[in-house]
């Protein structure tokens, strides 16, 4: 049998700060700042497609 965990370090999310790792020009600050919620909801929030994609791939590994 395979047993698969996930470290307890990888299952929070941490927040990070909003300041970009990178400069970005004007332009890339409003495009960013328009989308900034909705990434972070992605995040936080995955898609119900996502979650059953992963599960059945998990199911087609276990076969």
């Amino acid at each position: 049998m395979i047993q698969f965990s996930t470290p307890a370090s990888l299952l929070f999310i941490e927040n990070t700060p909003d300041e970009p790792s990178c400069s970005l020009n004007s332009e890339d600050e409003i495009f960013f700042a328009f989308i900034r919620s909705e990434l972070n909801n992605e995040i936080r929030q995955p898609h119900q497609s996502t979650i059953e994609n992963i599960l059945a791939h998990s199911r087609n590994l276990s076969l």
